[in-house]
């Protein structure tokens, strides 16, 4: 039973680990696409704002 158990928990921390991983690579692309989103913004602003 104890062996079991160890191995269920190994399987979980895995998948935790993997899931945290996903979960970054998700936020990575969101704040990147955000950035790239306020960036343009902004320009079109300063251009509006200068011209």
């Amino acid at each position: 039973m104890s062996e079991e158990t160890s191995q269920f928990e190994d399987l979980l921390k895995a998948e935790t680990a993997s899931m945290s991983v996903e979960f970054m690579a998700y936020g990575a692309v969101i704040g990147l696409i955000v950035g790239i989103a306020a960036t343009l913004i902004l320009q079109d602003m300063v251009r509006a704002v200068l011209s």
